[in-house]
């Protein structure tokens, strides 16, 4: 009998991969997601609100892994590109089955929120009509305390949409409605997003949010190979500098994970570089290097670190 049932799944399993191969290899939301250090997104948005409407450019860009209660996880920092600041920070894993997971969201490389349970945000199973709902508590790491609720359905519209933006024509897209519920469990906003495989997000915009409309679509991106995830990526932590503000010299520390080429450069308001504080090799540990800055004008200034294929900026502020 045994030998019987393991006869039919086999038989069943090649029929299957014959004639209906696109069962066996559809694709989960890891494909649509590639989580890899050194991905990076580069989007413009347009926000339009009672006629009046605004437009900015930020990147995303996955600097990093850390884990998060025994979950190594992928972190994606935002850079507002026009003023060179930094924006929020989300914390990403994927599991064995393909299932992309929230686990946590912060600004500046700092986490503020802790997902409890974690935010399923693609599922593995992604055909048309699928839906999954989200009902989270958020946790400040601060105050474990204080509590936000996030009540989010995602349903599966299209897995095979033409989408024309900006950077290019994509097809094979998977399209998702999604739905935020209030706490008493009325719809609060609705958005459609499209993800192009092996790429990422593609375009996010509102479906439906009152006197409110919001379209975020993708002009640029770079995905590295998939081979790199399973190697040992740079990796690297850019901490705030101190004193802040300063006057006329502060320390800026950072730690790398292995040895790495790096560069730690100045930028000042305006985006011209102003100085260059290390540009070579350097070995895995702590380090901080000191800037004089005796011979600059007050003001708000940026320093960035940059590793292989992975930055990160942070700001600081000169007090004459």
């Amino acid at each position: 009998m045994k030998k019987s049932l393991s006869l039919i799944i086999v038989t069943f399993i090649l029929i299957m991969a014959v004639t209906c191969p696109d069962v066996l290899a559809r694709p989960g939301g890891g494909d649509y997601y590639p989580l890899t250090v050194g991905n990076r997104w580069v989007y413009e948005t347009q926000t339009t609100k009672n006629e009046v409407t605004s437009s900015s450019r930020f990147e995303r860009i996955i600097n990093r892994t850390e884990t998060i209660n025994g979950t190594d996880c992928f972190v994606v920092q935002s850079n507002n590109m026009e003023t060179m600041t930094e924006g929020s920070t989300n914390w990403y894993a994927r599991d064995a089955n393909s299932n992309i997971f929230h686990y946590a969201l912060g600004f500046s490389g700092e986490r503020i929120i802790d997902w409890t349970p974690p935010h399923l945000l693609l599922l593995n199973d992604l055909t048309i009509g699928t839906t999954w709902e989200n009902v989270t508590e958020g946790i400040y790491e601060s105050n474990p305390d204080n509590v936000i609720y996030s009540h989010i359905q995602y349903s599966v519209e299209d897995t095979d949409a033409t989408v024309e933006i900006k950077s290019g024509t994509y097809s094979g897209c998977l399209k998702i409605h999604e739905t935020g519920f209030d706490f008493e469990g009325n719809i609060s906003s609705e958005f459609v997003m499209y993800y192009a495989k092996n790429i990422g997000m593609i375009l996010y915009e509102t479906s439906d949010w009152g006197d409110l409309s919001y379209r975020e679509e993708l002009v640029e991106y770079s995905i590295a190979p998939t081979a790199v995830e399973y190697e040992s990526p740079i990796t690297f932590t850019l901490s705030p500098n101190h004193p802040n503000p300063f006057n006329p010299t502060t320390s800026i520390p950072f730690t790398l994970a292995a040895d790495s080429k790096i560069t730690l450069t100045i930028y000042n308001i305006a985006g011209e570089k102003v100085a260059t504080l290390a540009d070579g090799n350097f070995h895995a540990g702590s380090h901080s290097l000191d800037w004089d800055a005796s011979s600059h004008a007050s003001g708000v200034y940026f320093y960035k670190l940059t590793a292989g294929n992975v930055e990160q900026t942070r700001k600081m502020t000169l007090v004459k």
